[in-house]
């Protein structure tokens, strides 16, 4: 069996869905605040998880479908999906996030396995705690795609789809990474890289070089089928194709 894992924020959906969740009920800017720790590396991932899960508390536990159902798609997601399948891929989404939200949205695009971090719900409201101890972060997130490769097929036949320096753990378990529409931070960090490898310090450019096989820098799913796809009539409208190899 062929798999493919996709991360969620930025590559299906060009939104976070957590700054969607909390723009929904009015509590954007604490979660902000809390997102900008991050950004800092001031805090960790685990952190930030459990204290935006807290904002929520006592929130209606049927807005988690209302913003899986509203979030929106990246262009061609649903073509590319479909095409996947036909090449007898089965599509698996991974999430740091929120899983009630992201099985809504993955039950759109017609991924029916999905894994992410579960709200703890009480009479119908989320009770700002997570049901389990055990968190999908960075590291992890790459140890859930080794143990569902070796349960379902093999890393030869596995494919990840990510976006952001939090993917890279879930790159290296597969036998085929593909960096789609880099976020802002991580194009930054590359271009540092790179210029740090031309003055002769290439470690850190040749770690990422092995890690990821192909970038797409636009955000157009449909880009990703010829690398994975070998039909090239799978589109026929799609007549150029801009793409990005490391060999």
């Amino acid at each position: 069996m062929k798999l493919v894992f996709f991360d969620m924020d930025g590559v299906l959906t060009p939104t976070a869905h957590a700054l969607h969740f909390a723009e929904k009920v009015g509590r954007e800017a604490e979660l902000k605040k809390i997102f900008s720790g991050t950004t800092n590396k001031k805090i960790g991932l685990e952190w930030v998880i459990r204290k935006g899960v807290s904002l929520f508390c006592d929130i209606p536990e049927s807005i988690l479908k209302e913003v899986g159902d509203t979030l929106p798609v990246v262009k061609g997601a649903e073509r590319t999906i479909e095409a996947l399948k036909r090449a007898e891929y089965q599509p698996i989404l991974i999430t740091n996030g929120v899983q009630q939200i992201a099985a809504a949205f993955a039950e759109r695009l017609g991924i029916t396995e999905c894994y992410g971090n579960t709200l703890e719900i009480r009479e119908g409201k989320i009770t700002g705690s997570l049901v389990s101890e055990t968190l999908i972060t960075l590291q992890s997130k790459g140890d859930l795609v080794r143990k569902i490769v070796a349960q379902k097929s093999s890393k030869k036949e596995s494919v990840a789809v990510g976006n952001d320096e939090n993917d890279w753990a879930m790159f290296q378990e597969v036998g085929f990474s593909i960096l789609f529409n880099p976020s802002s931070n991580l194009t930054q960090r590359l271009k540092q890289c790179l210029e740090e490898a031309e003055k002769g310090f290439k470690k850190e450019f040749i770690e990422f070089s092995r890690s990821v096989d192909v970038i797409i820098e636009q955000p157009d799913f449909e880009l990703l089928i010829p690398f994975l796809v070998p039909e090239p009539t799978v589109f026929p409208d799609k007549v150029r194709i801009e793409k990005t190899r490391f060999v």
